[in-house]
């Protein structure tokens, strides 16, 4: 397996020049900000999150990639049924996405909201488009957001920890370095590139950053709460489902 530095580094390289299209943060004023998890639903990750989110009363939002909910549908179902947001990561989360044309990635999309539907019965408005996108291609990823009428959803801080195997405490002050009134945090709770990812650091970094959240007075909310935008569908468009208003029980895969 590669080692996690290299990993970290190769992303980096790749998402060099490139931007992440969408809202990166709210105005500030309410005292709260948005913390979200992307590449899951990994069963050991993002369980552990949902357990620590639980415990210090905090709610958050994860960006799933479809082809993880396959694999991990009561994980899925776990996070809407314990209060939490999901949005949509896109279906396979593809590297050399902006080598397909423009209807490769309205299927990307399409396909990563029927994966959500299907397992947690909510039709996810909310998207993230994965790594980030090289600026002349900007619009394509807006314009195949807007067809499918998504909110994109950036953020204003990272915790850089997909792929890495720094210390959790580097990680912790990072994402505490970024957390300001409004702001939007991106930490992962799996790995696109790993059916069993070590998120290892970044769950021993999260109880320290909750804590440093609260001790700043800043309150967690999820993102369509932090942007006053609805999270999920609920209409039929585009062939979507009808999202319930009570969502399934958690089980398991």
């Amino acid at each position: 397996m590669i080692h996690g530095r290299l990993v970290a580094a190769l992303l980096a390289a790749a998402v060099a020049g490139c931007v992440q299209p969408g809202i990166a943060s709210a105005p500030a004023g309410r005292g709260v900000l948005a913390l979200t998890f992307d590449d899951g639903p990994a069963p050991g990750g993002t369980d552990r999150v949902l357990d620590f989110l639980r415990e210090r009363g905090a709610r958050a939002t994860f960006f799933l990639v479809g082809r993880n909910v396959e694999r991990h549908p009561g994980c899925a179902r776990r996070i809407v049924a314990e209060g939490h947001e999901v949005g949509n990561h896109t279906m396979s989360h593809l590297y050399s996405w902006a080598f397909w044309p423009g209807t490769t990635l309205a299927r990307e999309i399409e396909e990563g909201e029927d994966a959500i539907a299907k397992a947690t019965g909510v039709r996810p408005r909310l998207l993230r488009w994965p790594v980030g996108v090289p600026f002349p291609n900007v619009a394509r990823v807006e314009r195949a957001a807007a067809d499918r009428d998504c909110v994109l959803v950036a953020y204003s801080g990272a915790a850089r920890d997909a792929g890495s195997d720094e210390a959790h405490e580097a990680l912790a002050a990072r994402v505490l370095d970024a957390a300001r009134d409004g702001a939007i945090l991106v930490m992962h709770d799996g790995h696109s590139g790993y059916e069993h990812p070590d998120q290892s650091a970044t769950l021993a970094a999260l109880p320290r950053i909750l804590d440093g959240l609260a001790a700043r007075g800043l309150r967690t909310v999820t993102v369509s709460e932090l942007l006053a935008v609805p999270a999920y569908r609920t209409d039929r468009a585009a062939g979507a489902d009808v999202a319930r208003a009570s969502p399934p029980r958690p089980s398991e895969p």
